[in-house]
């Protein structure tokens, strides 16, 4: 039987808000963020994590694009707004 070494996976965030976008070991791929709903590349390889802005212009959005957006980045807003009403609750 042969053994084969597992690479531990890297972790990628969101570089505008910190919002968590993906874990892999290998990766190129480009996301919606569900913290601020925008567009970012995510570019993972040789242990090293790059992630930036998707800057392509001139690209009508698909339909599907911008409402998976609006969706994540409601239930992003729903989720703080929810926190935020526990903490005061229990500060009263």
């Amino acid at each position: 039987m042969s053994n084969i070494e597992r690479k531990d996976s890297n972790l990628a965030f969101c570089i505008k808000c910190g919002a968590f976008l993906q874990e892999a070991v290998i990766a190129q791929s480009e996301q919606i963020c569900p913290g601020c709903g925008r567009n970012m590349v995510v570019s993972i390889k040789n242990g090293k994590v790059v992630v930036f802005e998707s800057e392509r212009k001139g690209e009508a959005e698909p339909d599907y694009k911008l409402k998976a957006r609006e969706m994540s980045y409601f239930s992003y807003l729903s989720k703080k707004k929810d926190t935020n009403q526990e903490l005061s609750a229990k500060h009263k």
